[in-house]
């Protein structure tokens, strides 16, 4: 049973009971909020929960943390996020899930997620927590090159991977036409002192209100830049704020 707040977290739920949330969120029960986060949700429990999710108007933040999903299902919810001109403003957090995990993860997916993210349709999407997920800088910086051409988010968390200098500077050059994003976390990845100074030296990432850097090997000098902070935070309903 849902229980009041929208919180179904670390309670075994599985494909099946997937199943019966995507048709749940169908009826449109108005929760802003559903927690699905440590459960044993797979790619087949994420395409149950995007068709659920492509009829609901109600629900604002998906907090999808530690599942079984990799990129294939995440790009299930995007579509369902991104394509729907009447669903309402949505984040998304799939924190910890193995989406590029190189035994799971297709080309073929990633770049469809680029696709999605990139696309003239994707409107309604602010948050997009990518943070813990397996992700390479070459990943990295496909997904990034979509943000020249996002008109939504706001912010993106890609922490505790395994990206390098040449993400930083992905993110700087692709910002540069992006009007929409204020907040970065890169924290706890490998990004140097080359790449953080290169980065900040760029004119696309001076618009951001903060870029989360603590962690990486570059100096903690870095962290009282105006536009470098610590970590990045939050739980599902803080992340109503960004919606």
């Amino acid at each position: 049973t849902l229980q009041a707040g929208g919180v179904v977290h670390n309670c075994g739920v599985n494909d099946d009971m997937a199943k019966d949330m995507g048709d749940f969120l169908a009826t449109d029960p108005g929760f802003d909020v559903l927690d699905m986060s440590r459960n044993q949700i797979s790619d087949v429990g994420a395409e149950y929960l995007s068709a659920g999710l492509a009829s609901n108007s109600s629900l604002h933040v998906l907090d999808i943390v530690e599942n079984r999903i990799t990129v294939s299902g995440m790009r299930a919810i995007l579509q369902a996020t991104c394509e729907e001109e009447l669903l309402p403003t949505r984040a998304l957090r799939f924190t910890g899930c193995p989406l590029f995990d190189n035994r799971s993860s297709s080309s073929a997916d990633v770049l469809s997620v680029v696709s999605i993210l990139g696309g003239s349709s994707c409107r309604n999407l602010r948050f997009l927590g990518l943070s813990s997920t397996g992700m390479n800088s070459d990943v990295a910086v496909q997904l990034v090159s979509a943000l020249r051409w996002n008109k939504s988010l706001v912010v993106v968390t890609m922490a505790d991977n395994q990206l390098d200098d040449t993400v930083a500077t992905a993110l700087s050059v692709n910002l540069e036409q992006n009007t929409t994003l204020q907040e970065v976390s890169l924290a706890m990845n490998r990004i140097t002192e080359a790449g953080v100074g290169q980065m900040l030296q760029l004119s696309g990432v001076r618009r951001l209100q903060c870029v989360w850097m603590c962690g990486n090997p570059c100096s903690s000098r870095w962290y009282h830049h105006p536009f470098v902070d610590v970590d990045f935070l939050v739980n599902a309903e803080e992340m109503m704020q960004y919606v």
